[in-house]
């Protein structure tokens, strides 16, 4: 009679073709597996660059609207003794005097762009001398372009505009353009504005 005890050996383990087998589905599932999560870290990271660049670019809106909703109606000097009106500026820059300091002192500020950032400058003063600094920081970085308009009876270019009376504009619209190519607009309201004559 033949016996019916199998050969140790073949109860030992996997072969070589079902181990090499089970290694390739290792593989195939661990590229899987590693695909899937660098994706969702990629979308992550995205979403939180965005974040923060709307938080950014909020900063600066709020920044922007606080001056203008304290801008007065005052006239004041430059380092070199000029007059200059009580707000001022054109399709890329504008300044003003408002109530900038925290402390209740009236004082100037004006926002530009340079080298692809949104800044503000300000002087603490409102008459300034030659050994006055503007003090300045970056409120916004990878800005593309800025188009600042202003708007009395209509909308103008510069200020103060032709043929217009009041010295503040009824309101300001700042548009900028990122370099990542979104636009944002925002229209602030200038307080205590006269009405223009019609």
């Amino acid at each position: 009679m033949r016996s019916r005890h199998r050969h140790p050996n073949r109860d030992a383990g996997f072969t070589l073709l079902e181990l090499l087998v089970a290694m390739l589905v290792f593989a195939v599932l661990s590229v899987m597996t590693y695909g899937g999560l660098r994706n969702v870290m990629n979308t992550d990271r995205q979403s939180e660059i965005a974040s923060r660049r709307l938080a950014d670019l909020e900063m600066a809106f709020m920044f922007i609207g606080r001056d203008l909703a304290q801008a007065v109606d005052r006239t004041a000097r430059d380092s070199l003794g000029t007059p200059m009106p009580a707000f001022m500026g054109d399709s890329m820059t504008m300044a003003f005097t408002c109530y900038a300091g925290g402390d209740g002192e009236v004082g100037r500020v004006e926002y530009f762009l340079r080298g692809g950032s949104l800044r503000r400058g300000r002087w603490p003063v409102l008459d300034a001398t030659q050994q006055t600094e503007l003090q300045h920081s970056e409120l916004l970085g990878a800005v593309a372009a800025l188009q600042v308009r202003y708007l009395a009876s209509q909308w103008a270019e510069t200020w103060p505009a032709p043929n217009v009376t009041t010295t503040l504009p009824r309101a300001v619209e700042i548009t900028l353009k990122l370099e990542e190519g979104t636009e944002f607009r925002r229209l602030f309201e200038l307080p205590n504005v006269e009405e223009p004559p019609s």
